[in-house]
């Protein structure tokens, strides 16, 4: 893990309460999770999805001043009880254009054995 991912992930569970002895969780209250992360590396919320199993995923992002991306925080959570987790945290996140990603693999079952 790079020192910004241990950083962040250490800034996360010092907001996080544990009981003596277990192991804390990066997690704490929603608002103080993004609030934390904008204060220590100017990230902001740049995309939200849901999950099937009722979570949201959230990337947050913090840009140079060219633009282009510095460090990212991908934050898990659970809206109806203002909980949220770090999942990950880096730097250089990349957006990879539809037009750029691999065309699916198709195999013609009247070719023959392709191996």
């Amino acid at each position: 893990m790079n020192g910004f991912a241990r950083t962040a992930f250490a800034s996360v569970l010092a907001l996080a309460p544990t009981a003596a002895g277990a192991a804390a969780p990066a997690c704490a209250g929603h608002a103080e999770i993004l609030a934390d992360l904008a204060r220590k590396y100017r990230e902001t919320v740049t995309s939200v999805a849901p999950t099937v199993d009722g979570f949201m995923i959230e990337l947050l992002q913090s840009h140079r001043a060219d633009g282009k991306p510095e460090t990212w925080s991908l934050v898990k959570s659970l809206p109806a009880h203002d909980r949220a987790c770090l999942v990950d945290a880096g730097e250089g996140w990349q957006d990879v254009p539809a037009a750029t990603a691999p065309a699916p693999l198709v195999i013609d079952p009247n070719a023959g054995d392709p191996l």
